[in-house]
């Protein structure tokens, strides 16, 4: 069984018309919303053993957020596929994963992450910033890893936390 945590980064600034895309940082909503998201996937006991991300800097301070809290037993690896990449660029990466880990959060993109998630869940209106899933694959090789394969566990979006 393997399960594959995919999480959109938070919120990001559109402040700097001069910075392009990939270097935009996020807004003070995105500053405020990654770390509430990585305290809530740390009391749902989500604890992936790896965090991969999309190179872009807010997905890469994104990912620190849940770095930081969840303490994977690896490093952060950034892989420069993942940024503006497909669902099949992403199931590419995905297949490459190591065996021994059973258990993996993602931190990318849209449309790619809406994309996947509307697959499961047929209504999807939209895959926000800070959204985060938990899909579960009845796998024990990566190199298995398909769309069909999977079930959609949980589903999470930032709002859900605001009270």
């Amino acid at each position: 069984m393997k399960t594959l945590y995919l999480l959109r980064h938070a919120k990001s600034s559109w402040k700097y018309p001069a910075l392009t895309d990939f270097d935009r940082p996020l807004n003070k909503r995105g500053e405020k919303d990654a770390p509430k998201m990585a305290e809530f996937a740390f009391t749902q006991g989500i604890r992936p053993e790896l965090i991969v991300s999309s190179p872009a800097l807010r997905t890469q301070l994104t990912a620190n957020y849940f770095y930081e809290r969840l303490q994977p037993r690896s490093e952060l690896l950034l892989v420069p596929e993942l940024y503006e990449c497909s669902p099949k660029e992403l199931w590419q990466v995905a297949r490459r994963f190591p065996d021994e880990l059973q258990s993996i959060l993602l931190v990318g993109h849209n449309t790619c992450l809406e994309d996947i998630i509307s697959q499961y869940v047929k209504d999807l209106d939209k895959f926000p910033t800070g959204a985060l899933a938990t899909l579960q694959f009845d796998i024990n090789s990566w190199e298995k890893i398909d769309l069909k394969l999977g079930k959609l566990l949980q589903l999470f979006f930032p709002k859900m936390l605001q009270q």
